[in-house]
């Protein structure tokens, strides 16, 4: 189902950076933001095609972007990090005082004679849905353009980490690691469970 849907989306394209492009183009079409998903996401995309609810946050868009590339040869990866600063776009797209749910997932994916291409269709889908961009706003028709090959560097990657285990953990491997995790004898912590785990993030800029 993934291949059938990359294969759907680049048609006959050839071109490899062309081909990155329609799967960008196809996400960005396709999906909607959920901010109401905890985190940033589950990122199960096979879940997501199997039910037609192509909904999410960043990971959810961005793993759906990658693995749409990955499964027609398109070397890809998702990057998760964190958000540190406010954004020069739209408001929405940054994050300032207590950044601990500012974590974000965006991607990558690989042509010769270019390198690692960033996109960002996950802030494209974000901005629409909080600023209610028509698919003939300016402001999204610019955006798009600009999420393509670029990101916006209020932003600071960690990992590109997948089908995590944890050293001396006895938990499940992790999808990703995005968000910091603890365990104990007793098991393993909700990281999205404020009661019983708590944690917060600052960031300051430095000039000069």
């Amino acid at each position: 189902l993934v291949r059938r849907t990359a294969e759907r989306a680049v048609g006959r394209i050839k071109d490899p950076l062309a081909r990155g492009k329609a799967i960008y183009d196809w996400v960005v079409e396709n999906t909607s933001y959920d901010p109401s998903r905890p985190g940033v996401g589950r990122g199960d995309i096979e879940a997501m095609l199997d039910s037609g609810h192509l909904s999410g946050k960043s990971a959810d868009i961005s793993l759906l972007f990658v693995g749409l590339c990955r499964s027609i040869g398109i070397p890809a990866r998702p990057i998760f990090g964190q958000r540190i600063d406010s954004s020069r776009l739209f408001a929405g797209l940054g994050a300032t005082g207590n950044l601990s749910t500012a974590q974000q997932c965006r991607a990558e994916f690989y042509t010769p004679g270019y390198g690692w291409i960033p996109v960002n269709p996950a802030d494209v889908r974000k901005a629409i849905d909080e600023e209610h961009l028509s698919s003939s706003d300016p402001k999204l028709i610019v955006l798009r353009k600009l999420l393509f090959g670029f990101w916006e560097m209020n932003w600071v990657a960690f990992n590109t980490a997948q089908d995590v285990s944890l050293r001396g953990s006895n938990g499940h491997p992790l999808p990703f690691l995005a968000l910091p995790q603890v365990e104990t004898a007793a098991g393993r912590f909700d990281s999205l469970d404020t009661s019983r785990f708590s944690y917060t993030v600052n960031a300051s800029r430095v000039e000069g």
